[in-house]
């Protein structure tokens, strides 16, 4: 390091006693300044840098992960895209800049390792190639040693302060601490050739303009921040607003969707066979086809809040009819989308049970949504078949909003078909039941608008051209129809979207809702009750199971398998969640810490192994003439240490009554054995090998005088 000492410890110091981890602050800054005392060093080469410099990104990756998870952080951020008012909108995105804030408070943690392992290495500064794989190959395609190399010393201080200056409760002593660290680095680096009075004052005043920018530049934020969020709130506001569904009645070509699951729900006893997620009151034709549901009383609220039922206390329990004693239940396990869900629940749903919500509302057509909360909702639903949180009906017949309104646009086709089923002499049952029976007989279900439809567009509305010429049309034609002809013999309905219960899943128990099972029914008004009325020929559920991809089945496991562990991670607690989390991250690094220390000894001693290895095996090594030697030595002949073989000879031939003559033609064949590059033909080598035997065989140990 070539920070001035100390400055790193204090620095380290500092942030501790901003971020609340004073412990783990002293034990690095003791251990990064006792580098400067401690001679002990090691030698650590690029790619042990590079294995420290990916050891932090994971450690970074790892704590990222650790932080989204624990902290809800995609929640809090959508939060301020979704909130009905500015203050949520501010909260959320408070809630999410904290998460962020905190993972980059852990810099000094995250980055230490490489810290150290420049205090501790012999080298003074890392290769550039640590930070950047690009360059770890171009360097290792190239055969060449790494260019470049940076001291982080510097770098590991500056990001030490700035994670110091991320915390959200910052005293007067901080710019103070900040200001005199900061001083203390210059000094070091300060120009000689000012005096030191002169450099004083001077960082004196930098410290005064920047006290007086940072407030500054703290309310300005403050300004632009209430400015942005309003004008997101404003902008986002249709948004939160479910009023209008548009139809693609008229629409030439196929009415496709997707086969993704958007939800599952499991019933406790029948099954209903609708869910209901809105409904509706105005057909406008004109145009674009759409129903759309009326508002209150304007400066009221569309929507109003349910309130968090405080008498049940083991579960978090939202009534929308307190008054309404249910009779079955179901639970509902769905996504939320931008933070936020319109609920598709069974009709007469008096209460939802363990709805995990910051808020849930509902409007006077029975809508009802919820806001905040995990990214799945696991609830139970409990319904009955009477009441149903829907407002009675608006029975003015001249008022676009009644419920028995019928558009000026259908008026004629309408009446006509009315007249033709005789609805009003007939009783109201009866007159419902025609109408069904009259759309079973004489109707057929199609996603398709044929060429004679599209003719026939051109001068009549969607709606008599499916009523009088095709009559075949998809859920939205059905529905549209009937709640036309419903309020047409008198009888208040509306139009309703929601979902069919039709595929059980592999258990048997739980239904799988898909995108294309969404569907469009009408509901009636009878006996002081809403009643649904679904028209659509049952036909419709073969076709769009039609739609079905060759790649249905893999997508259908993959969200099986995240709907299963975000359920485990809902009915499990967030807290054992996060030890889970904890302990497997703890894990991981335990063993990439594991293979960064070790792996490069493990290297070294393959290597050094290796080499032991390659020393005892040499050109000629297994020669015959060896044993020879070795048949010396035992007769009390061994060659001296270092001494040739031909000058060891030499001495031996005076050595009765072993001769040694015989020995120097077998030496001269060892020698080119041993190290001529041409080495022995075939025939020498046999020679050798026999004439060595021959040797030993006549060798006799040698009497003492």
């Amino acid at each position: 390091m070539n920070t001035p000492p100390f400055l790193l410890g204090f620095a380290l110091l500092f942030w501790g006693f901003q971020t609340g981890m004073v412990l783990p602050a002293l034990m690095m800054a003791v251990l990064l300044e006792a580098a400067r005392v401690v001679k002990l060093r090691w030698e650590f080469a690029a790619q042990d840098y590079h294995r420290a410099w990916d050891f932090c990104m994971v450690l970074f990756l790892a704590s990222a992960i650790y932080c989204f998870v624990s902290r809800d952080t995609k929640n809090d951020l959508l939060e301020f895209f979704q909130a009905a008012n500015f203050t949520r909108r501010n909260q959320g995105m408070s809630a999410a800049f904290t998460s962020v804030f905190i993972l980059f408070q852990w810099w000094p943690m995250i980055l230490f390792p490489l810290a150290v392992a420049q205090a501790y290495g012999t080298r003074a500064k890392i290769p550039l190639s640590t930070f950047s794989w690009y360059l770890r190959r171009q360097s290792a395609r190239r055969g060449e040693r790494p260019g470049g190399v940076i001291n982080i010393g510097w770098l590991y201080c500056a990001l030490t302060l700035g994670a110091a200056a991320l915390t959200n409760e910052r005293d007067g002593w901080f710019y103070v601490g900040l200001c005199a660290l900061a001083g203390w680095a210059l000094w070091t680096t300060r120009p000689k050739r000012f005096p030191t009075v002169v450099w004083i004052c001077l960082l004196a005043l930098v410290c005064k303009l920047g006290y007086w920018g940072h407030h500054s530049l703290n309310t300005m934020q403050s300004l632009l921040e209430n400015k942005f969020a309003n004008w997101v709130s404003s902008f986002n506001r249709s948004l939160s607003e479910r009023h209008e569904s548009e139809t693609a009645l008229g629409q030439i070509g196929r009415l496709k969707l997707s086969g993704r699951i958007v939800l599952w729900a499991t019933p406790e006893g029948n099954a209903p066979s609708l869910l209901r997620d809105s409904s509706f009151n105005i057909f406008r034709s004109t145009g674009r086809t759409s129903w759309i549901a009326s508002r209150r009383i304007p400066g009221q609220p569309v929507f109003s809040e349910v309130a968090l039922d405080t008498t049940a206390n083991d579960t978090i329990t939202y009534k929308l009819l307190p008054d309404v004693p249910p009779d079955n239940a179901i639970t509902i396990s769905t996504w939320l989308q931008r933070n936020r869900a319109v609920l598709a629940i069974p009709r007469g749903t008096t209460e939802l049970e363990n709805l995990m919500a910051d808020r849930v509302e509902t409007n006077r057509l029975g809508v009802v949504r919820v806001f905040g909360g995990p990214a799945l909702v696991h609830f139970r639903a409990r319904y009955g078949r009477g009441p149903t949180a829907d407002e009675p009906p608006d029975t003015r017949r001249e008022e676009p909003v009644s419920d028995l309104f019928v558009a000026t646009s259908e008026a004629n086709v309408i009446r006509e078909v009315a007249a033709e089923l005789e609805l009003a002499a007939k009783p109201e049952r009866e007159r419902i039941a025609a109408i069904s029976a009259w759309f079973a007989q004489h109707f057929q279900y199609t996603s398709y608008l044929t060429a004679n439809a599209v003719r026939a567009k051109q001068d009549s509305t969607p709606m008599e051209t499916f009523l009088r010429r095709t009559r075949a049309g998809h859920c939205e034609y059905f529905a549209t129809a009937t709640v036309l002809l419903l309020r047409a013999a008198g009888i208040p309905a509306r139009y309703a979207n929601g979902y069919s219960l039709q595929e059980r899943d592999r258990d048997g128990k739980r239904f799988l809702v898909r995108e294309r099972h969404a569907h469009a029914w009408a509901i009636y008004w009878l006996d002081g009750a809403w009643h649904d009325l679904d028209t659509t020929p049952g036909s419709w559920v073969g076709a769009e199971d039609q739609n079905a991809t060759f790649w249905e089945p893999l997508r259908d496991y993959l969200s099986r398998l995240w709907y299963q562990f975000t359920l485990w991670r809902l009915e499990s607690g967030k807290g054992k969640f996060q030890n889970y989390l904890l302990g497997a991250l703890v894990l991981l690094l335990l063993v990439l810490a594991w293979r960064l220390v070790f792996r490069r000894r493990r290297a070294r001693l393959k290597e050094a192994v290796t080499a032991a290895s390659e020393k005892l095996i040499w050109a000629g090594a297994d020669s015959e003439f060896y044993l020879i030697e070795q048949r010396l030595g035992e007769l009390g002949l061994a060659r001296p240490p270092g001494e040739p073989l031909a000058d060891w000879l030499k001495q031996l031939e005076a050595a009765p009554p072993l001769s040694a003559q015989p020995l120097h033609p077998l030496l001269a064949l060892h020698y080119r054995y041993r190290f001529d590059p041409r080495g022995l033909s075939a025939e020498e080598r046999a020679a050798l090998k026999a004439e060595v035997q021959q040797w030993l065989a006549r060798s006799t140990t040698p009497r003492t005088t």
